[in-house]
């Protein structure tokens, strides 16, 4: 799909919540996509990214430098506001509520990952169905492929990184053979894209 078409799509869907998963190479990849968010009162955006179980979450605080978007860490029991960049936290899995609140979980880990993708990208299928979503970046494994089919399924949205631009290609690629997303795009592309549907008004 053109991006004229898939930003139409967008905004023909209403967008609400953007979801984004990455691993390996994935702190480069979201400097570049993540600042694209500007002042927004429809759009979320809640990350996860797979982190050592240990020790402290420094990541937040790295992109509340560059980010427009207010960045925090995931609470769980709070609800999900626009303009928010929400992390999960190291070893705990997120996901998004029915109403609209976050919640936080230490159930075993999935596909080897406790952040799990996957259970992020589910929650946000079941609780926005086709105002949600998708973007999985660089990383080593297999987690996010599950998720963005079941986002597609609900009638969801999915962006791909590049695999040939991917600095760790494996996740990218597996969602790439698993599933029809509505776009493969480079960083490049992708922030000029997210730049543009930040700025699209609907309500």
């Amino acid at each position: 799909m053109s991006h004229d078409n898939l930003l139409r799509k967008c905004i023909s869907q209403k967008i609400r919540v953007i979801v984004v998963g990455t691993s390996a190479g994935g702190i480069d990849a979201l400097k570049r996509i993540l600042p694209s968010f500007k002042d927004s009162k429809k759009l979320s955006v809640a990350v996860v990214i797979h982190l050592p179980a240990r020790g402290p979450n420094l990541i937040p605080e790295l992109f509340k430098e560059i980010c427009s978007f207010k960045v925090k860490e995931a609470e769980s029991g709070e609800s999900l506001q626009p303009g928010y960049i929400y992390f999960s936290p190291a070893d705990y899995h997120l996901s998004i509520e029915s109403n609209e609140t976050l919640s936080l979980s230490s159930e075993e880990p999935l596909n080897f990952s406790r952040p799990s993708i996957d259970i992020l990208f589910d929650s946000a299928a079941y609780s926005f169905e086709s105002k949600a979503l998708g973007i999985l970046l660089t990383g080593a494994n297999h987690d996010g492929t599950a998720g963005l089919l079941k986002i597609q399924s609900k009638g969801g949205i999915c962006l791909i990184q590049d695999p040939s631009e991917a600095e760790y290609p494996t996740m990218p690629q597996s969602a790439a053979k698993s599933l029809s997303a509505n776009a493969i795009m480079n960083l490049k592309q992708m922030k000029s894209f997210l730049e543009e549907l930040s700025r699209s008004s609907y309500e």
